[in-house]
């Protein structure tokens, strides 16, 4: 029977950036509606964040050796029926024309050495033995690195025209000129918590159903919560926008 491998990532207390609210609870939330609501179980779900190594067994921390390792376990544990599902909030940039995550211990003067290149999680998905990939990114930028790059594309884009090029389906939070919202209103971040309520109460079980609850309602979200406009951006290659969210 299919099952799906999601590594799910949250980061609030970076050690050399400022840190964020509630991209770990996005994670924990995340971790627990798969695990507690659809019964996937708990062996096959990797949480990476702050707290997670001390409170939930087989979780650690979310640093850039850690993360690539359970990614690449996923992968290599997957069956050619399974999905590989990679979820991230956290902070990104984008340096010398590409894109990157920054695991907990990354150094903002050291975008290359320290941070994980998104190109390379992509690469790594393509690469596994799994049916299909999915990847969710709730990108933060950190103050230190929002100058743009003259003739930068904006975080996001080298990964959108990569993820087209490889099939793999990726869901951005936001567009590469905008910027990812949170909100002590649901303590989440406004992408996170439309993710979890559609898929929780407005049956969004294929990835293209999610999409276009996320596209109406995250705009949504954040006119009601006074938050600058954020319309999240999707790559659906074709044949693969009916891809299971969870398993049947």
């Amino acid at each position: 029977m299919a099952s799906h491998w999601p590594v799910i990532v949250g980061i609030n207390q970076y050690q050399s950036l400022q840190p964020l609210m509630y991209a770990q609870f996005d994670a924990l939330e995340l971790r627990d509606f798969l695990v507690n609501e659809v019964g996937l179980p708990v062996e096959y779900c990797s949480l990476l964040t702050d707290i997670s190594p001390m409170v939930y067994q087989g979780a650690a921390s979310p640093t850039r050796e850690v993360l690539l390792q359970r990614l690449s376990q996923s992968c290599d544990r997957a069956g050619p029926d399974d999905t590989v599902w990679f979820f991230f909030s956290g902070y990104g940039v984008q340096w010398q024309g590409q894109d990157y995550l920054l695991p907990i211990d990354a150094d903002p003067n050291r975008i290359e050495q320290t941070g994980i290149l998104i190109e390379t999680l992509l690469q790594r998905l393509a690469q596994g033995g799994q049916r299909q990939s999915i990847v969710m990114l709730d990108i933060n930028r950190p103050q230190s690195a929002l100058a743009v790059t003259p003739g930068s594309q904006g975080l996001g884009a080298p990964s959108l025209a990569l993820a087209e090029n490889l099939a793999i389906p990726l869901v951005l939070s936001c567009q590469p000129d905008q910027f990812s919202q949170e909100t002590l209103a649901v303590r989440h971040g406004l992408f996170t918590e439309a993710l979890i309520e559609g898929m929780r109460f407005h049956g969004c079980l294929t990835l293209a159903q999610l999409v276009d609850y996320l596209r109406d309602r995250v705009p949504e979200l954040c006119q009601h919560h006074w938050r600058p406009v954020q319309n999240p951006v999707a790559v659906l290659p074709p044949g693969q926008q009916y891809a299971m969210l969870v398993p049947p």
